[in-house]
């Protein structure tokens, strides 16, 4: 049984929205458009509703993962007010890492990892420096990363 220091902390990357007590992710989605696209890259993509537990929700999402050599970009877009992108990067707490607006920098041995966004990117409060994850056994940090309604997002994780 894991101490509770902190509450259970959701460890999907995913849309999230709290609104009234209620919290709607995309992950939550049981009837999502999904597809795939494959080229110089493979593109999944997903579309629907953003949902709570009882799958009520009204503000639609559109979300892909692009994979291209050592980079996965991620564009993401919701019509919600509130919403920001939960991203949590495995990333154990005796590692550093640096932050600068959109721009974070993760230094592993001899390589780094970069986490680019097209708007600032913050650490979401949970009371400690990372987040483990019971099933993997790891530790993340867990980035949030606002939205703005309509507006496109873009991410882009890199190992260099």
């Amino acid at each position: 049984q894991l101490p509770q220091i902190v509450a259970p902390l959701c460890q999907t990357p995913r849309i999230e929205l709290r609104k009234d007590g209620r919290r709607y992710l995309n992950i939550n989605d049981f009837s999502a458009e999904a597809g795939t696209q494959e080229g110089d890259s493979l593109l999944f993509r997903s579309t629907g509703i953003l949902r709570d537990e009882n799958q009520e929700g009204e503000y639609s999402y559109t979300v892909s993962y692009g994979l291209s050599g050592n980079t996965v970009e991620i564009r993401a877009v919701t019509n919600a007010e509130g919403a920001s992108y939960r991203l949590p990067v495995i990333f154990p707490a005796d590692q550093q890492y640096t932050i600068d607006g959109g721009n974070v920098s993760l230094q592993r041995g001899s390589y780094t990892i970069k986490l680019e966004a097209n708007t600032d990117v913050a650490v979401t409060d949970t009371g400690t420096e990372r987040v483990f994850h019971p099933v993997g056994g790891f530790q993340t940090v867990p980035f949030e990363i606002p939205m703005n309604p309509g507006e496109e997002l873009v991410i882009r994780l890199s190992v260099e």
